[in-house]
């Protein structure tokens, strides 16, 4: 199965889009599943893949790259799955939508 969790949360990044006050973490609303590439599936490949997601203030994915990768032959799947996530828009303490960088980790892992 594949598995799609929050590993790290508001880091240095966000300051460069908000520079003062603190930001309420966005939740996850949709988080369809990656496709399983067939090529990693029938090799038995299983291996993570680390992405740096930008999330906008209406609490869409606007960005995503990858930070570190088990295979590459993960990567395009990884992309294109958190690129369909969605959250809950994240906020200030001031009830100010902005957007944030934030850093997930997807599971590959084969069931062989």
């Amino acid at each position: 199965g594949v598995l799609g969790g929050v590993l790290g949360g508001l880091g240095t990044a966000e300051k460069k889009i908000l520079p003062m006050g603190s930001i309420r973490a966005p939740k996850p609303i949709s988080q369809p599943k990656p496709v399983y590439p067939p090529a990693a599936q029938a090799m038995g490949l299983s291996g993570k893949v680390i992405l740096e997601i930008i999330i906008n203030a209406r609490g869409d994915v606007e960005n995503a790259r990858i930070i570190q990768s088990a295979n590459v032959i993960f990567n395009q799947s990884a992309l294109d799955a958190v690129k369909r996530w969605k959250y809950s828009p994240p906020t200030t303490e001031a009830g100010q939508t902005v957007s944030v960088f934030w850093i997930v980790t997807i599971n590959f892992t084969s069931t062989h």
